[in-house]
């Protein structure tokens, strides 16, 4: 049966290795030890959570309830526990799992040949977005690769009413030298900038209107050169 699927459909068959390998139960239940800080294993492995999630993100089953009920083997724990579960998966879990994942998924990229058609040659680029919680009341920062279609990075924060300026020290952290980070006005922030100048990377975000800066020409040593601008604190 597995040979026949491998001739039939060989592109689907590939597609199922390389996720298998990237989520594969022994990586997941490696990266929740190494950054599980409360949260302990004891009836259910952080993999089958993993698992059971998954298989509501890609709509097999349209609630985890409805994937607990269909799991081929019994779980050994109620659903109210595997509720409770989930709900206690800690933030630096949920952020190691996305990190490591996405620095694999790149890796398949590049094995696989893929090219990816830069936004802007030269630079590679991050998109900060947004996301709320549908469900809790929460919401996360998210470092996107537009080019790869990637979620490089998260920061997630379990205050929906928070203000996404308060993870700004955090995200930056995560600035690479030569980046061009695109981004809404509320990141457009001195210290924000600042730190962007000092990793060496670049910015691409749409002003605010209470942040101190003046526009300045560009030097030029040629009168009939035309210089663009840039942005200076008063």
């Amino acid at each position: 049966m597995l040979e026949l699927f491998r001739q039939k459909m060989p592109l689907s068959c590939l597609l199922y290795g390389l996720l298998e390998r990237c989520f594969s139960a022994e990586r997941l239940d490696r990266i929740f030890l190494d950054n599980a800080k409360e949260q302990y294993t004891r009836e259910i492995l952080f993999s089958t959570v993993c698992d059971l999630m998954l298989s509501v993100v890609l709509k097999i089953h349209p609630s985890i309830n409805a994937a607990y009920q269909k799991h081929p083997e019994p779980l050994g724990v109620t659903v109210s526990a595997l509720y409770e579960k989930l709900k206690g998966v800690e933030l630096s879990v949920s952020q190691a799992l996305l990190r490591d994942t996405s620095e694999d998924l790149s890796a398949i990229l590049d094995a696989l040949g893929f090219i990816p058609e830069p936004w802007l040659p030269g630079y590679p680029v991050r998109v900060h977005r947004e996301v709320g919680g549908g469900a809790l009341p929460g919401k996360s920062l998210v470092v996107f690769d537009p080019e790869r279609r990637l979620m490089r990075d998260v920061f997630p924060c379990e205050d929906g009413h928070a203000q996404e300026r308060r993870l700004l020290g955090a995200v930056a952290r995560a600035i690479r030298a030569g980046e061009l980070w695109i981004a809404d006005r509320n990141f457009c922030t001195e210290g924000f900038l600042n730190q962007l100048r000092h990793h060496g990377a670049y910015a691409l975000i749409r002003l605010h209107r209470n942040l101190p800066l003046t526009e300045q020409a560009l030097f030029s040593p040629s009168r009939k050169a035309k210089g663009g601008g840039y942005w200076k604190s008063r």
